[in-house]
């Protein structure tokens, strides 16, 4: 599905909500709609679209260079510009004159379409109604095209690349944080597209590693431990999301009991997968594994997530979904088990659900010979 196709499909969902205009701020929509990534910052800019198939891009002059980007799309696009001595409330103005005396109803992205931005155009929307469409995006979105799935796997390709010349470097000593940054340059110097903040690796020793949204920190690298790397590269505005465990040698047997055990949770999800069945179910399956090995307690969160321009996305893999997978959809498996005062351990893959079962995307070796390193 190219950028015509996205306008056609969204403009069918507006039908069929009777939503007679969308409005679109910079992010991850916006890039899925026009291929534009950019962040305007306080500037006012969005993208608007009809039902009827009219289309409007609204930016301050200084980004005039991002007209020649639409250009490409083959979409007929009027352009607002407003400059900074003036400010937006002109272009405004006439930008609403579209509206004429209707009421009209506008959807937007409640999760994204701050009380700030809402203020700021407020006379622009005047007496229009606005409706949240953040699921109509996720719906467009969940189902990843050819394209979209290249570009995963050349954002694999990257990550594992990284990771191997991070871990070839390895030694004691080392902390966490220059463990974390070793492998964002590592990126960069692969042509990794820069991770947003909130996806900077997580590197986490020994206990610190049985907290599953730890930030990496002084904790220094020693033998006994476990080492979890939770990283990925991002491709075109595609990121993968990876996480290894690693063994510092010699480990306690529990250690490895444990390792074992996520291992195999991890490695029948990935073997459920196929198209038509529950996402709960693939829950269920990893869940089982480590219940049965008595560590139920210590897994605490879903067995995944969709991954894709968000590193957070639909569809979720946790119990209570029951929303059939279908071919196209793409998110992580990542059970994980977190003892504290001893470690945790947790194996995150990405998969993607085709006609006939599923594509494993993520490609960096996780059987216990290959991650018990001797440093």
């Amino acid at each position: 599905m190219r950028y015509g196709d996205r306008f056609d499909a969204l403009k069918q969902n507006m039908v069929n909500k009777k939503i007679d205009y969308v409005i679109i701020l910079p992010g991850y929509n916006f890039r899925y709609m026009t291929g534009l990534n950019y962040n305007p910052m306080e500037r006012l800019s969005f993208v608007m679209l009809g039902s009827g198939g009219d289309a409007y891009f609204f930016l301050p002059k200084v980004e005039t260079a991002r007209i020649e980007v639409l250009s490409k799309l083959n979409i007929d696009f009027d352009v607002f510009m407003w400059n900074d001595e003036t400010g937006p409330g002109k272009e405004l103005e006439n930008l609403g004159k579209v509206f004429g005396n209707r009421h009209v109803k506008i959807g937007v992205e409640f999760a994204h379409f701050t009380l700030a931005r809402k203020d700021q155009i407020a006379e622009f929307l005047n007496n229009a109604v606005l409706e949240d469409i953040t699921e109509v995006f996720h719906e467009l979105r969940v189902r990843k095209d050819k394209d979209e799935i290249r570009q995963l796997h050349e954002a694999s390709r990257l990550s594992d690349k990284a990771l191997k010349n991070v871990i070839d470097g390895l030694s004691t000593g080392i902390s966490e944080r220059e463990i974390s940054n070793r492998i964002k340059i590592e990126l960069l110097k692969l042509g990794s597209e820069a991770l947003p903040v909130d996806f900077k690796p997580i590197v986490a020793t020994a206990e610190n590693s049985a907290k599953p949204h730890t930030q990496s920190g002084e904790n220094v690298l020693k033998k006994g431990q476990t080492l979890l790397i939770d990283t990925g590269a991002c491709w075109e505005g595609y990121a993968i999301d990876i996480t290894r465990t690693f063994l510092i040698e010699p480990v306690v047997s529990e250690l490895k009991k444990i390792y074992q055990t996520v291992y195999e949770a991890n490695m029948r999800a990935i073997e459920s997968v196929r198209q038509g069945i529950e996402p709960e179910t693939v829950d269920r399956i990893a869940r089982d594994v480590i219940e049965g090995a008595g560590y139920g307690k210590f897994f605490t969160h879903r067995t995944g997530h969709g991954i894709g321009l968000e590193e957070h996305e639909p569809p979720w893999i946790v119990q209570g979904n029951k929303s059939p997978l279908d071919p196209g959809m793409t998110f992580t498996i990542e059970p994980g088990i977190y003892i504290p005062e001893l470690g945790g351990v947790r194996i995150e893959d990405n998969v993607a659900v085709t006609e006939d079962g599923y594509e494993l995307l993520t490609k960096y070796p996780k059987d216990i010979e290959n991650i018990s390193l001797e440093l």
